[in-house]
């Protein structure tokens, strides 16, 4: 019995440009990879960003406008003299535009936007000042008074709570 023989590439340069092609090629499918996900993930941020601001802004409209709307309701059932049916109407407006904020509320809770009144000591990050109380006999920079709440969503301030402080 014979024993096969052995051949020896003489040319190993041509094993050795695939080898390079085939690197080459996954450096490049790499690279275009890598692209690829940096685009994604500026799509994902910028997708983030507005939906921040779209919380944000809705946060700001039910904190702004459907306070001031049922504050001045209730000043108009306490503060004005008003004939029966007045009052059950206004009474009823109030009610509807309470049952609004709840849904609000609890739409924004289902979403991660968790709602927060700040007490003790103010800090800056968290709490704009937009008052100041004397004489209270509290240490300077302790909160008074929350005047509006604040919201977080995902560990981020969307708004920060108005807060009066002690001076």
């Amino acid at each position: 019995m014979t024993e096969p023989e052995f051949v020896v590439d003489e040319e190993p340069s041509g094993r050795g440009a695939s080898l390079r092609e085939a690197i080459a090629e996954a450096i490049r499918a790499t690279a275009e990879l890598r692209k690829a996900l940096s685009q994604r993930n500026l799509r994902y941020q910028q997708e983030l960003f507005l939906s921040a601001q779209l919380i944000r802004d809705l946060v700001q409209a039910k904190e702004s406008r459907c306070d001031e709307l049922l504050a001045r309701l209730r000043a108009q059932l306490e503060t004005e003299q008003l004939a029966p049916e007045a009052r059950a109407e206004i009474e009823q407006w109030a009610e509807r535009l309470e049952a609004i904020q709840q849904a609000l509320d609890a739409a924004l809770e289902r979403h991660e936007v968790q709602r927060f009144v700040p007490s003790g000591t103010t800090e800056p990050q968290r709490d704009n000042v937009v008052g100041a109380a004397h004489d209270t006999g509290l240490a300077p920079g302790t909160i008074v008074e929350v005047v509006r709440p604040g919201y977080r969503w995902r560990g981020e301030l969307l708004q920060p709570a108005d807060v009066v402080v002690a001076e």
